[in-house]
């Protein structure tokens, strides 16, 4: 096994910066990246005796691309990324209501009276 690790190690690991970037253009976010990859290389590590041979590069990439549309997909559908859209929410939520008629139109009588 220490024979296997070792041509895995000599193989795959130089391309570990090319596999974080792969990660985390997909995912666009660095820590799951991080995680993408871990789960790649775990994945590499478990199937490295059905490695071909060849350039492990595409290899690895291709594990890759599989765990970060499997990350993207396993993600609820109707998960929103706040942080992606913060400025847009400040504004949100500086906006003084009171001075839209539309809002205020619609609000209750309480609402309404506020000051």
């Amino acid at each position: 096994m220490e024979d296997g690790q070792g041509r895995f190690a000599a193989s795959v690991l130089p391309h570990l910066d090319a596999a974080y970037n792969l990660a985390r253009w997909l995912v666009r976010d660095a820590h799951d990246a991080q995680d993408v990859v871990q789960d790649a290389l775990v994945r590499a590590l478990r199937h490295f005796d059905g490695f071909r041979g060849g350039d492990p590069r595409p290899w690895l990439l291709a594990i890759v691309r599989n765990a970060a549309f499997a990350w993207l997909g396993s993600r609820r559908s109707g998960e929103v990324d706040f942080a992606d859209h913060e400025h847009e929410l400040d504004a949100v939520l500086a906006l003084d209501w009171r001075s839209c008629p539309t809002a205020t139109s619609r609000a209750s009588p309480t609402c309404r009276s506020a000051p």
